[in-house]
């Protein structure tokens, strides 16, 4: 049966290295939906000529898992049902994902407007099939302007599982202290919403999610009706992945940029709390202590 479509871009960021990641977990995991995005951007960090390989790799997923999915012939599966493009990163190139959504948005406000949903899937991690349905349902299902969605999710490593579902008293405050359990993988936003607040800050070269949830955060402050949780945790979220930025110049450049920009908003409670994590997980070390 064909699934619904939904006022959806899916976009899904790559890395060089990650293909076999890409087509073999998260494109899948967007093909599985029970309600279809309106279109699926994939964006990879680097030039994407026009004979690269990866074109017919995506094409050759999609019509190979839809053909299944649908029990159709491959040439039978309908163009319009999960289209997928490849694009190549135009903006900030090896900032973690910043520079490729917002590409990724750009495209995508030039070519549909705006009065869509922005969704983006790690190339490592996995929606499981209600995932679009019961956020385009949680958006709509009640009266009001909705902009932001947050949902579960289950966070994995080679030694443990462990669920997380986002808390709906969520503030600036918890994401100072620390990650409060929503990243890309497990946000859905209104395009709107995401121009408002200037996309993605493709200065920071990591820590771009809590920097941008607290941004978005901060936009909603008057609006809390228009942030709503879904709690079940329905994506999964590879968590040690052995390309994953955690330690290194990187991300302390990245946390520099963060506590630049909001450490004045930090009670001297909070700012410890917050460098105490910081230190234990990333082995940060702020500016004023090197």
């Amino acid at each position: 049966m064909r699934p619904s479509t939904v006022p959806v871009i899916a976009v899904v960021p790559t890395c060089a290295g990650r293909e076999d990641l890409l087509l073999g977990r998260a494109l899948p995991s967007i093909y599985a939906q029970e309600a279809a995005p309106r279109r699926v951007l994939v964006v990879a960090d680097r030039d994407v000529p026009p004979d690269d390989p990866l074109h017919d790799r995506i094409a050759q997923t999609r019509r190979a898992f839809l053909s299944l999915r649908l029990g159709v012939q491959d040439s039978h599966v309908p163009d319009d049902l999960f289209p997928t493009a490849l694009l190549e990163n135009r903006r900030t190139r090896g900032h973690a994902v910043t520079g490729s959504v917002n590409t990724a948005v750009d495209m995508a406000v030039a070519e549909h407007g705006t009065g869509w949903w922005l969704t983006t899937l790690d190339d490592d991690d996995a929606w499981h099939p209600p995932y679009l349905r019961r956020c385009v349902e949680a958006a709509h299902g009640a009266p009001g302007p909705r902009h932001m969605v947050a949902n579960g999710h289950r966070r994995l490593t080679t030694r443990h599982v462990q669920i997380r579902i986002p808390r709906t008293d969520l503030c600036p405050k918890h994401v100072f202290l620390g990650s409060p359990g929503i990243q890309g993988s497990n946000l859905m936003v209104s395009v709107d919403l995401f121009l408002e607040v200037g996309g993605y800050d493709e200065t920071f070269p990591s820590t771009t999610d809590r920097d941008i949830l607290v941004r978005l955060l901060d936009a909603l402050a008057d609006r809390r009706e228009a942030l709503v949780f879904v709690r079940a945790a329905l994506v999964d979220h590879y968590a040690d992945n052995h390309d994953r930025v955690t330690t290194g110049p990187r991300k302390h450049e990245g946390l520099d940029r963060f506590y630049a920009r909001y450490r004045h908003r930090m009670s001297p409670e909070v700012y410890a709390l917050s460098m105490r994590r910081a230190r234990a997980v990333f082995g940060y070390v702020p500016i004023e202590g090197r």
